[in-house]
């Protein structure tokens, strides 16, 4: 092996077996690279990690921080919140590390009423229920699409039973919470088996491709209320069905696992959080706040806005652009906020001209 540092070559004695097969890290400074093979450093246990999370560690990442402070002390052990031990070094100095955890005051504010249209939903810590209510708005879907996304894992004909139970249920469940909607979709259609992620490249374009092509087959988009787009689990592949949706066919799109949506496990509670969606993206009500909860709100014609920026992670290339999101309720029951979103220069958000994104945006009155 021989490695390359300011002063030349240095060789080492030192045989490599994964020389073809693993790449090298630069463990050097900004601007003074130093690469060393991968299969000689080891990751010491703690080590932050800067770069973005994949779908599997954030998600475990959720899960283990999903509790109350005190179940995670008890579960995590107050080393992991920063407490050390006393030692004598700190007496010196006059330092005492309480193995508490500090405690903040807090009120817990009463919850605001929900609305349906002929009912009210109890909230209880933050959530509510679905059974037996009925959207305030709901549009009408005559012609609705399905289309089938297969890949080497996932795939299902048209004519499968388990698919026909599920549009059954999915109609089912629509209706029960009062959109139109056609009793069947007037379209079926399945994608051709998706190029493998081994000879597609990393975002999926070639499969996106094959996608795009079979949503042509639909038809005039203008005519075409929504299409039930049933995917394999690939991020990739769903931001490319997104895009090609709302930007190329300019039509909407509700996507959906084909796992999630196949079985029958929970599909009462899944199916009714797909239907406010769907709902939602067709320009309906789902539910709204009591009028006593909106009085502030609604005393005067009002605009409420948020906006949000995000920045590239330090593992991002230089020049890496921000994204400002901004998005304005345009209606007076605060429901349809439409979104917009730019590129700028990157951080520029942190200039004194630009507004931090922790800057407290208030409500804007007309």
């Amino acid at each position: 092996m021989i490695v390359r540092t300011d002063l030349g070559f240095e060789e080492y004695n030192i045989q490599l077996e994964e020389a073809d097969s693993l790449p090298v890290i630069d463990l050097g400074k900004p601007g003074k690279p130093l690469y060393i093979p991968a299969e000689l450093c080891d990751i010491e246990p703690g080590q932050h990690y800067f770069g973005k999370l994949g779908p599997k560690e954030a998600a475990a990442m959720l899960r283990s921080t999903n509790g109350a402070p005190g179940q995670r002390l008890s579960e995590w052990g107050s080393s992991r919140f920063g407490s050390v031990p006393a030692t004598p070094l700190l007496h010196a100095f006059g330092v005492n590390v309480s193995s508490q955890m500090s405690a903040v005051p807090a009120r817990e504010l009463p919850a605001p009423k929900v609305t349906y249209a002929s009912s009210s939903a109890v909230v209880q810590n933050g959530w509510w229920g679905l059974q037996d209510v009925q959207f305030h708005c709901s549009g009408k879907v005559s012609n609705w699409k399905i289309l089938i996304v297969c890949d080497d894992t996932h795939g299902i004909t048209p004519s499968d039973p388990s698919l026909l139970g599920f549009i059954s249920a999915f109609v089912n469940k629509c209706r029960s919470k009062g959109l139109d909607l056609a009793p069947r979709p007037s379209t079926i259609l399945e994608t051709d088996q998706l190029l493998s992620k081994d000879k597609d490249s990393a975002r999926r374009t070639g499969a996106v491709s094959q996608i795009s092509r079979t949503i042509e087959l639909f038809g005039d988009m203008q005519l075409i209320d929504f299409i039930l787009i049933l995917l394999p689990p690939d991020g990739h592949l769903y931001s490319g069905v997104k895009q090609l949706c709302d930007v190329k066919f300019g039509v909407h799109s509700q996507c959906l696992q084909l796992r999630k949506a196949l079985s029958n496990q929970g599909r009462e509670y899944y199916l009714a959080s797909v239907a406010q969606k769907l709902n939602t993206n067709l320009g309906g009500i789902n539910h709204l706040l009591a009028s006593d909860a909106m009085g502030w709100l609604t005393e005067q014609p009002t605009i409420l806005v948020g906006v949000d920026v995000t920045q590239p992670h330090p593992n991002s290339p230089a020049g890496t652009p921000s994204v400002v999101g901004v998005v304005a309720s345009v209606d007076s029951d605060f429901v349809q906020f439409p979104a917009s979103a730019c590129l700028q220069k990157s951080r520029g958000e942190v200039s004194d001209a630009i507004p931090s994104r922790r800057s407290c945006f208030r409500l804007t009155r007309l």
